[in-house]
């Protein structure tokens, strides 16, 4: 025997749900009203709204749960992004960093890491340095690989116009 179906409008939503729908432009918000839409409707199961907005079944059940919960603003809420672990860079050396990469302290990333460790405290993989530098602004100042049969002298009458080098001898 089948569960019975919960409510799925326990706030009374409904007619504003169809209402913001007829107004709304193309993109996640849209696609999560329809679901609601769908689900209010009646006539349709999970399987079915999902095959239709060609989601997940278990996204569209977490946006209906969502609707249950939350009401209109809590289904559109935007995604949450971005929930990784906080950094470990406080924001004052943070701001430090960016000064020093300004003033042109540091030649490599080992002299940051070491600045960081002597100046704020922290010891970091060099992998962390460089992200925190990245953050800082600072960009990698090293020339692009040439290679070693490369005729330099063709290369620099190419680049002045002279089209085709001479060939030496």
């Amino acid at each position: 025997m089948a569960r019975t179906r919960r409510n799925l409008d326990p706030h009374g939503q409904g007619a504003q749900v169809r209402q913001q729908l007829k107004h709304e432009p193309a993109g996640w918000r849209r696609e999560r009203l329809l679901a609601v839409k769908l689900g209010l409707d009646g006539q349709l199961d999970l399987e079915e709204i999902a095959a239709y907005l060609g989601r997940a079944r278990s996204c569209i059940q977490g946006w209906l749960e969502r609707f249950r919960r939350g009401g209109l603003d809590g289904l559109l809420q935007p995604p949450k992004r971005g929930q990784g672990p906080a950094s470990s860079l406080p924001p004052e050396l943070a701001q430090a960093l960016g000064q020093q990469l300004a003033r042109g302290a540091f030649r490599r990333a080992a002299d940051a890491q070491r600045w960081l460790l002597e100046e704020g405290g922290l010891s970091v993989k060099l992998t962390t340095v460089y992200k925190y530098l990245k953050k800082a602004g600072a960009r990698r100042k090293v020339p692009r690989p040439c290679h070693e049969k490369k005729d330099r002298w063709a290369a620099e009458a190419f680049r002045s116009g002279a089209g085709r080098a001479p060939r030496r001898a």
